[in-house]
């Protein structure tokens, strides 16, 4: 029988990469009203989208400027509000939303990378927390990483 406290120190997922977490960069468009945007590296394997407003250098709409992240599907994330001007870019991290998908992601662009023939293969399978076949409904289902045949 499992302790009660021995859950509580399980980790969110079962894979985790860097933490789960990314880090992006937002710089201020060039024109006030214009949209920021956003540089994210390549080898995260997220999707960042801005509808953050620039406002001019020393605006008084500045002191009331908030930045929030609405996370979606599949690592796509959208950053809203405003943004004064500024000559360097503003570092942001957040944490992953969907760690299967951010772990595989990874680990077939690695297996790619080196040529690997099972890399087209790689997939996040999702399957019931029960000894029940893969295609079978369940409600409360846990994700892995499959290479290969799942």
């Amino acid at each position: 029988m499992e302790r009660p406290d021995a859950v509580l120190q399980r980790p969110p997922a079962a894979a985790i990469v860097d933490r789960n977490c990314f880090s992006v960069s937002l710089y201020s468009a060039q024109k006030p009203g214009d949209v920021a945007f956003i540089r994210v590296a390549s080898y995260y394997p997220v999707t960042m989208f801005s509808q953050v407003r620039t406002l001019a250098r020393g605006s008084s709409e500045a002191q009331y400027c908030e930045l929030d992240v609405v996370p979606g599907d599949l690592n796509r994330y959208t950053l809203t509000g405003c943004l004064p001007q500024r000559s360097e870019p503003l570092p942001l991290a957040f944490a992953i939303q969907d760690g299967a998908s951010y772990a595989g992601a990874i680990l077939k662009a690695e297996l790619a990378g080196r040529g690997s023939p099972t890399a087209a293969r790689c997939c996040a399978r999702r399957w019931p927390m029960s000894p029940a076949p893969c295609w079978q409904p369940a409600s409360r289902l846990r994700c892995t990483i499959c290479c290969g045949s799942c």
